[in-house]
């Protein structure tokens, strides 16, 4: 016998016309709402009834059986390493499990044993889970009951409207004389080649985090800069990216010396191959 996991989707589409918004050219001057129309669809799945299972055609040897029903809005389906069936579900942002009986099918109700925001992914290898959700990815051990031990962050997506000053002009100027920058913005210092660039704050209104990054996108060292300091400073390794967002920035979103920062790969393509071993 085998066990028939299914779900029938119809599908509506759906337009979207939303103002588009465009960046200003001119340093330090805020964002603003461009005359232009960007018009988009959405495919929007509409569950329909499961059918009667009788009326299914199946070869010769093979049967359909309802494994369960009523489980919301399923999105992902994976069997675990004892052999439970995980239900992720997005807009309840959660993880159901499934305990399986001796006939193949579900044994009980189903449980809820995990919940994250815009939780959606899911995925085993060997005794550990992973969860994806729209910007993280948790991981954790898989108990003997089948439940997840605690989960650990191991991956947190952020992104941000970079300027890139990639020329001497831009460098030298960076973010002076700007009165204010916006929470999802900053500025990104690409060099030619890795070394202790040292940085400072004059004719700098606002306070920032001051990120020096390494060849591979990994973040060495977090300096937090308070405005108009013209002490210069340098980082203790070799940088060759340097990223400014707003002060307290770094703090908000986790990051941290280890993590990993996208480095547009334009930008990657300059690193030295002595810099990469």
């Amino acid at each position: 016998m085998r066990t028939l996991l299914f779900s029938l989707w119809s599908f509506a589409l759906v337009r979207l016309s939303v103002p588009a918004q465009k960046l200003s050219s001119e340093p330090g001057k805020p964002e603003h709402r461009a005359d232009v129309e960007v018009i988009g669809h959405v495919v929007k799945p509409l569950e329909l009834p499961a059918p009667d299972v009788k009326a299914l055609r199946v070869p010769a040897g093979f049967r359909i059986e309802k494994f369960a029903e009523n489980l919301g809005n399923a999105r992902v389906l994976a069997i675990g390493p004892g052999g439970q069936v995980y239900v992720s579900r997005r807009e309840p942002a959660d993880v159901l499990m499934l305990k399986v009986g001796p006939n193949g099918l579900s044994s009980g109700p189903p449980v809820r044993i995990a919940g994250r925001a815009g939780l959606h992914g899911i995925a085993f290898a060997k005794n550990r889970v992973y969860l994806a959700t729209v910007h993280e990815v948790f991981t954790g051990e898989v108990l003997a009951s089948g439940e997840f031990g605690p989960l650990q962050m191991i991956i947190k997506d952020q992104a941000f409207v970079i300027e890139i000053a990639d020329e001497e002009a831009k460098v030298q100027r960076g973010l002076m004389y700007r009165k204010n920058m916006d929470a999802s913005h900053g500025m990104l210092f690409v060099f030619d080649k890795p070394d202790t660039y040292s940085f400072w704050m004059k004719n700098t209104l606002i306070p920032l985090d001051i990120i020096y990054i390494d060849a591979k996108g990994k973040v060495l060292e977090i300096h937090d800069r308070k405005p108009l300091d013209e002490t210069g400073k340098s980082p203790e390794m070799p940088a060759l990216f340097v990223l400014e967002l707003n002060a307290g920035r770094s703090k908000t979103i986790g990051l941290k010396p280890g993590d990993t920062v996208a480095i547009p790969e334009k930008y990657l393509k300059k690193t030295p191959a002595s810099t990469d071993k």
